[in-house]
């Protein structure tokens, strides 16, 4: 539910034919960057908040674009 809106929507802008193992360590990487202060009790960052779906997003396109260069 976190990582699968962001992760399509990158692949899909990059033109991805496929989704590689990079592309799926960045969108966690990207997912966990959107908790600042993370504590026992809060590790996730909010599910509905679009804006971390379009980092997950920004990082799966980047890497994505790198895997063809």
């Amino acid at each position: 539910m976190l990582a699968f809106p962001g992760i399509f929507r990158g692949a899909l802008d990059a033109r991805a034919k496929t989704i590689n193992q990079k592309m799926k360590m960045d969108a966690a990487l990207a997912l966990s960057k959107c908790v600042k202060k993370p504590r026992i009790d809060r590790i996730l960052p909010p599910p509905l908040k679009k804006s971390n779906a379009m980092k997950v997003a920004n990082a799966v396109k980047r890497a994505a674009i790198k895997s063809r260069a």
